[in-house]
């Protein structure tokens, strides 16, 4: 005879909780481009026990210069030194709960945490997603950014300086010889670079012939790789995808639109949690009102090195308004 889980009534807020958070950074657009070893574009901590109090430290990995050596050739003396530089992020304390009034149902209040569960998964994702967006769009550092506009300046932009295959090409170039390089992703064993586009950017994109013919003939095809769902559409080794929360601003010439594409790489952007979301709970007016909610001390910022963006490139083009 088959027997029920019976879970601790005191346990069910601290699951619920859990829940929410589990649930709620799955749901995040960013969560398939997140890992907790670096090699993703964008770093979170698995390991709470290393946050000291409220910052979390992240690693950021030099590329190794030395050549190796061969044959016989003595290695002591010649290896190569790894260098590691530290990113501490601050984080804070972040809450959000719902309130609800008990004698409107009657229903007990685990099961109204059912529906509250849900509203709050999708408000812990959103919040991941508009703080990695705002953080990865953010103005970008002396060198970290071209235009579309041969003038190199986000105000010469016009609504005809569109996104175009040879302008993914060069961003890919600058990426590849940056000082330090941005990193690109291992994809099914090949590098990519992630590359999130505006709607009104992809959809200029789709106009150009070059990137007409390449979807035809050498288009993401077969592949279970969770880094391809949702793509746009390869090339020359760069993965699109159009998001609608990539910024677009009216910053170019005659307040033309100037859409803020990101070329990403490994570690664009970390996301540091110093203390995972527990439950809270707040009752009112003699029983009657009751919230329910989850908090948790966590930030997320765009990664720099010596005051410098390090896994990013904004690609700022143009977009007029359909």
């Amino acid at each position: 005879m088959a027997h029920e889980l019976n879970i601790p009534a005191n346990l069910v807020p601290k699951i619920w909780a859990k829940k929410v958070w589990n649930e709620g950074n799955k749901d995040s657009y960013f969560d398939k481009f997140t890992s907790t070893d670096g090699k993703n574009v964008i770093h979170t901590n698995k390991d709470l026990t290393r946050a000291k109090g409220d910052s979390v430290t992240f690693g950021i990995a030099m590329n190794l210069k030395g050549e190796g050596v061969k044959d016989n050739t003595t290695l002591k003396g010649a290896e190569d030194e790894l260098t590691l530089h530290d990113y501490t992020i601050n984080t804070h304390f972040v809450r959000n709960a719902v309130v609800r009034r008990v004698h409107e149902d009657q229903k007990s209040p685990y099961d109204n945490l059912k529906m509250i569960k849900t509203a709050l998964v999708q408000w812990l994702a959103d919040w991941k997603d508009n703080k990695l967006i705002s953080a990865l769009s953010a103005l970008p550092t002396s060198g970290e950014f071209i235009t579309a506009s041969s003038a190199g300046t986000e105000s010469s932009i016009t609504a005809n300086d569109k996104l175009t295959c040879a302008l993914i090409s060069k961003a890919r170039r600058k990426a590849l010889m940056h000082a330090p390089k941005v990193v690109p992703i291992k994809v099914d064993g090949q590098d990519k670079y992630i590359m999130l586009v505006h709607p009104l950017a992809a959809r200029d994109l789709k106009s150009d012939p070059t990137w007409l013919a390449a979807q035809q003939h050498a288009n993401i095809r077969g592949s279970k790789n969770p880094i391809f769902s949702g793509a746009l559409g390869e090339y020359d080794g760069v993965v699109l995808y159009e998001y609608e929360r990539v910024l677009c601003d009216k910053k170019g010439s005659a307040s033309a639109n100037v859409c803020h594409n990101l070329l990403l790489g490994r570690q664009a952007a970390c996301f540091a949690v110093s203390k995972e979301a527990y439950h809270i709970k707040d009752v009112d007016d003699y029983g009657n009102k009751e919230g329910n909610g989850i908090a948790f001390y966590g930030e997320i910022a765009k990664t720099k090195y010596n005051a410098h963006d390090y896994g990013i490139l904004q690609v700022m083009t143009g977009g007029a308004d359909d």
